[in-house]
Order: structure tokens, then C-alpha cells, then sequence
């Protein structure tokens, strides 16, 4: 574990990462005004240098979801580089970048018939610069490929999307030996984590395992000619095998923790390199390892990996965004049981008090339908991302019964029965919201409910 110095450290590093990130955009909005005003008093602009400008404020908005700017600033790319009279080959690439990249802001909403046309507008200026030997074209048709391919995934139509996978994979490999072999590494390894996301939802476990053991292959292989960027990366698909591996039940806590641990590892240095944009990711591994080991009935290496997680994110308290929420009820949540263990039950119910403050301040309407005249049994086919709403919200509450059931098991420890009751009958009504969710592990949790409602004496209450 870490010692208070380097825990301050990490906590300095964030707060430098957002500072930097916040200057680094004040100077490229000044230098994109400067040269606005250039461009509209006829004086002579850098044409590349001004879309890659707005390029980078493109993709700053996508990242915070922020879809609206992020077309404005792809628009202005677009606009700014089809005013030429006699474009280069430079611009031509930059434009049919713009097109691609405004088709995956459109792609990322779920609107795929308008991000399959600027993808096709894309497709035809790069097919022209292929033509003619243009290797960045080369790649950046590979990677439109790779777009469409995951856009027939989001669909549901598998096995399309399989085959379309497997012909850019050799599009991909077709450039190693290339000065686009770096590249074609990092979107190569794009693809197989695309693959192993379609594996997975096809309920293909090993599959899916076997595609992310070729992702961490290639980000080792990145890393260990140069690329030390790609740790990040690394970091992430590192998480997601040790997720996918506890998911299929075919690894053990034993096995899977090495994986998270050097997750958390690449995801710190990440953030002390400026990463701020990798925190989400530090928060949810760091968050997993802490409860891999309390699974491991290790509580004092999970009450303290789990203290440390929660002074370095402390300043997130107070966030408003829900994934980080429902990442912090967890956080309290594993770390109450690992104290519960140890007997430590008023710290215990601390932090399980801390878990439910943090629930009640989850959106208003979080736990409840998006829309009365919405159609939720179809969820998974709309494009409007009521799907991932419906997963979240389903999580939410099973994460909210477990800080009820702790809850209660402590406040009955401490001789506080009848708040104890009460927090039990709380968890009894979440039960038949999540039933449907659940699906054949529902009778586990409704064990854990009945096993609680006996230990407390007189029923406090059932759900019906």
C-alpha cells in the first residue's frame, strides 16, 4: 500500500491534470479566435492548422458527451475546408477526417442512418487518396470499416458484424511493415475489444476472454516497441478481462486480482501524467480491488486499498454525474464489510450511512421510468440510450438493497432492532424491481432477503 506522501502525490497529480487541460484549452481558443478573424479579413490562414484546431475542440466536447458542440466544431472543419478552390491532398485527408469524425459523433447517439452517410462522404474523398498510395487514407478507411461494423453490432446483427470485423482485422494487418504500423497495432487491438464486446453479449464467455488476451498482447507489444502511451489502454482492457473473468465465474478472486491490481497500477501513473479523462476508469478498478479482497476475506488490505481510493477522490464527492455515484456507493459499501469483518461495526455503519447519503443524491428521477409513454419492455431497440439507463438504474438499486441489507445487519449487531427492521423492509422492496432484471440469480438475492428478515425475529415487513 501507499504510503500519506505518495497518496498526496496522486491526489497533486489531479489537481495538476485539470489545471493543465484547462490553460492548454484557454491558449487553442485564443488561437483559433485569432485566426477567425484573420480568415474573415481576407488575410492569409493555415487552413490544416485551423481545422485541426477545431478538430481538438471537437473531440474535447464528445468526450464529455457534449454532442451538440462537438458537430458545431466538426461543421465549422467541414465548412472551413470545402471553401478552398484548390485543395491539397493534406486537406482533402482533413476533410474526409472531419466527415468520419462527425460521423461517430452521430454514431456515438445512436443515429446511424446520418452517421452511414458521413461515412460514406468519408469513404469517397479517402478512396481517391488510396488510389494514389495514400497510407493515412489506407488506415482511415480501415477504420470507417470498423465503424460500420460496430454500428451492425449495435443493432444486433451479429453475425455481420463478426464477418465485418474479421475483413478489418486484414485491412489492419495489410499495413504492418507500413509507417502505419503503429496504427494499425492500436485500431488492430480496437477491433479484438470490439470483438470481445459481441462475444460477450452473445453470452460466447471464452471467446470473448480469448479475443481480450489478444488486446493485452498487443498493447504489450505497443508498449514494449515505444509507445508508452498505450499503458492507458493497457490499463483499461486490463479491467475489463478481470470483469469479463469474474463474470464467467471461470477464474478466481485469486486469479483475477493480479489483473485490477496492475490496472490500478497504469490508471495512477495515467493520471500522473496529465490522464485526467482516465479517473472514472482509477475510481471503478480501484473500487473492484478493494472488493476482490474483501471477497478474499482479505478486510484489512480491502479497508485500506478502499480508504485510500476514497481520500484520493474525495474532491468527486459532490459530483452530480451518475456512474460516478453508483462507483462511490460501492466504494463505502466494500468498505463497511471489510470493517463489519474485522468488528469495527460503528465504523461499518459509517460507511454504510455514507453509501446510503450518496444514493439520495442520485438524480431525482433515477429510479424511475424515463417516460410513462415510453415502451420499456423494448428498451434494447431503441436508439435513444433508455437502454443503458434501464442497466444503470437496475444496478442502482441492487447496489442500494446490499447498503440496506449491511445496514441493517449492523444497526441489529448494535442493539438497534427496530431501525434494523426497518432498513430490512427497505431492501424487501427493491426486490420485486429488479426481479425482471435479475432473471434466474433473482433467488439469490431473495435468500439474502429471507436469511435477514430471520435473524431479525418478527417479519418487519415482505415485499409483495
Amino acid at each position: 500500500m501507499e504510503n500519506d506522501d505518495s497518496r498526496a502525490d496522486i491526489e497533486l497529480d489531479l489537481k495538476r491534470a485539470f489545471k493543465d487541460e484547462s490553460e492548454a484549452r484557454e491558449k487553442l481558443v485564443r488561437r483559433i479566435n485569432i485566426a477567425e478573424k484573420a480568415h474573415e479579413a481576407g488575410e492569409p490562414v493555415d487552413y490544416v492548422s485551423l481545422a485541426q484546431d477545431y478538430f481538438t475542440l471537437a473531440l474535447e466536447a464528445q468526450e464529455e458527451d457534449d454532442y451538440v458542440t462537438a458537430g458545431k466544431w466538426l461543421e465549422k472543419a467541414i465548412k472551413l475546408l470545402e471553401s478552398v478552390p484548390f485543395p491539397t491532398d493534406d486537406m482533402v485527408l482533413i476533410l474526409a477526417q472531419a466527415h468520419l469524425s462527425y460521423g461517430v459523433v452521430l454514431n456515438d447517439q445512436g443515429i446511424w442512418s446520418d452517421a452511414l452517410a458521413e461515412y460514406g462522404a468519408a469513404e469517397s474523398l479517402l478512396g481517391k487518396l488510396s488510389e494514389i498510395g495514400n497510407l493515412d487514407a489506407r488506415l482511415d478507411l480501415a477504420g470507417i470499416r470498423l465503424n460500420i461494423a460496430t454500428i451492425r453490432f449495435e443493432q444486433g446483427d451479429y453475425p455481420d458484424a463478426i464477418a465485418a470485423f474479421e475483413q478489418v482485422k486484414s485491412e489492419f494487418a495489410s499495413l504492418f511493415g507500413t509507417s502505419k504500423e503503429d496504427e494499425a497495432y492500436y485500431y488492430l487491438a480496437k477491433t479484438y475489444m470490439q470483438e470481445a464486446s459481441i462475444y460477450r453479449e452473445m453470452g460466447e464467455d471464452e471467446k470473448s476472454i480469448q479475443r481480450l488476451e489478444e488486446v493485452i498482447a498487443l498493447y504489450r507489444k505497443m508498449i514494449e516497441r515505444g509507445d508508452a502511451e498505450q499503458s492507458v489502454d493497457l490499463a483499461e482492457a486490463l479491467a475489463v478481462y478481470a470483469q469479463t473473468l469474474e463474470c464467467s465465474g471461470q477464474r478466481s478472486a485469486e486469479e483475477i486480482l493480479p489483473y485490477i491490481e496492475e490496472s490500478v497500477i497504469r490508471l495512477r501513473e495515467g493520471v500522473g501524467a496529465g490522464r485526467a479523462d482516465v479517473c472514472p476508469e482509477l475510481l471503478n478498478a480501484s473500487v473492484m480491488q478493494g472488493r476482490l479482497l474483501n471477497y478474499m476475506d482479505r478486510w484489512s488490505e480491502a479497508e485500506e486499498s478502499l480508504t485510500e481510493t476514497a481520500e484520493i477522490f474525495d474532491a468527486i464527492r459532490e459530483t452530480d454525474d451518475p456512474e460516478a455515484l453508483l462507483s462511490l456507493i460501492t466504494l463505502y459499501d466494500e468498505r463497511g464489510k471489510s470493517r463489519y469483518a474485522q468488528g469495527k461495526y460503528d465504523e461499518a455503519l459509517a460507511d454504510f450511512d455514507m453509501a446510503s447519503e450518496t444514493a439520495a443524491r442520485l438524480p431525482a428521477d433515477f429510479y424511475d421510468a424515463h417516460d410513462e409513454n415510453h415502451d420499456h419492455e423494448h428498451h434494447d431497440e431503441c436508439d435513444c440510450g433508455c437502454g443503458h439507463l434501464h442497466v444503470l438504474r437496475a444496478e442502482g438499486l441492487l447496489k442500494l438493497f446490499s447498503v440496506c441489507v449491511n445496514r441493517s445487519k449492523t444497526l441489529n449487531i448494535l442493539g438497534r432492532v427496530e431501525e434494523a427492521k426497518k432498513e430490512c423492509s427497505e431492501a424487501g422492496a427493491i426486490l420485486p424491481q429488479v426481479k425482471e432484471y435479475l432473471e434466474d440469480d433473482y433467488q439469490g438475492y431473495r435468500d439474502i432477503y429471507e436469511a435477514l428478515v430471520k435473524s431479525l425475529g418478527p417479519e418487519p415487513g415482505r415485499d409483495r
